[in-house]
Formats: structure tokens, sequence, C-alpha cells
């Protein structure tokens, strides 16, 4: 039965003229092993060392699985009803709620995700333009649904930032989106400099 020579020595002698090309082939020999294309245990191809550190790296490059868990938000405890209101309005369940002594309320959305109200913070002011979060984000299930938002907004005198709502058809283009889809956004500040967006993103309506 035929076998394959030694891999090094084959590189060595097709590319003696050419360290580049060398080096090319080995990235790539090096990175069929770690895809998992070929089996590395065979080691008339692959030497001893190859597929221990093969093996290795392969071990460091898996993702670990994971998803959205919760997230506090720091708020002034008089502003807590806003914040209450609001994820009701956008259809998150109230799950926890320490009432006006505790302060502080905890509510579920889809997939189990969370958010906790926290009405004790520090005095320090908050810039979303400065280190940290920028803003938080509501997905919406349809354009309307944004307009809804704005309403809801418009009707508690909440300015709307930013000229929206507003369609954004850079960002739809920025995520390989097509002409039909639309990213359809309003955003408002809270009563404590809190950035929010609610958005759709999907099929443009008429």
């Amino acid at each position: 039965m035929a076998r394959f020579l030694d891999t090094n020595v084959l590189i060595r002698y097709l590319t003696q003229d050419d360290p580049a090309k060398a080096a090319r082939d080995v990235r790539h020999r090096r990175a069929v092993m770690l895809a998992g294309t070929v089996d590395v245990s065979d080691q008339t191809f692959y030497s001893g060392s190859e597929v221990a550190v093969a093996s290795r790296e392969r071990e460091r490059s898996v993702v670990v699985k994971s998803h959205f868990g919760h997230s506090q938000i720091n708020v002034g405890q008089e502003n807590l009803s806003f914040y209450r209101d609001l994820v009701g309005f956008l259809g998150w369940e109230t799950i926890l709620d320490g009432g006006a002594e505790g302060g502080f309320f905890v509510v579920r959305g889809e997939h189990d995700a969370k958010l906790v109200f926290n009405g004790h913070p520090n005095e320090v002011a908050n810039d979303y333009d400065g280190l940290g979060t920028n803003h938080f984000a509501f997905s919406v299930d349809a354009q309307a649904d944004v307009d809804a938002m704005a309403d809801y907004l418009r009707e508690r005198g909440v300015p709307l930032l930013f000229e929206t709502p507003r369609h954004r058809p850079e960002i739809i283009a920025g995520i390989g989106g097509s002409a039909e889809d639309t990213y359809y956004q309003v955003m408002f500040a809270s009563p404590d400099n809190l950035l929010f967006e609610v958005v759709y993103t999907g099929p443009k309506a008429t």
C-alpha cells in the first residue's frame, strides 16, 4: 500500500526556492488540521508533534455557548415608575418588585432575559457618550410597533432624539439586508439620561 511522504520533507523539496510559499503551505496545512477536515490521527501524513499541537489548539478554539442572562440598570428611585411603565408597554413581565421600600424591580422578556432596575445608584451622573454602555435597544416585531412607541413617548412628553422615528438604510446595507428591508428606530432618553432605542428590522411596510 502506498504511503504519503513525510509532509515536512515534501514541502521543503517543493518550495526550497520559495520560502513564502513554504510558509503559506504550512499555515494552510495547520488550518486544515484545526478545521477538522482531515484525520490528524493518521500519522502517515502528520507527525506526532503536529497532531499534539493541532489537538491543543483545536481545544482552545472551542467557543463557549452562552446567551444573555441579565443586566442591572441603576436609576433614580424617584424614576422607577417611568421604567416600570416603559418595559410593561414593551411586553416585559415583572417577576419581582421591591416596592417603594425596596427600590428595585426585575422584569423578564423572551428567552428568559432579565433586566434589574435598581433605584440605589451613587451620585455620579450618566453620560451615554462616555465610557460604558451607550444605549439599550428593544427589538419589536412590526414597523407599526415603533410608531406606537413614539406615540407613547409623545403622550408623556418624552422628547424623541436624533430625528427619529426614521428608517436607517445605511444600517440595513451594513448588515447585508435587502432593499426591501428596513431598520426603523425611535430613540429617547430617560429621566436619568439613559439612552434607549426601540427598533424594528425586517420587510419595510408600504
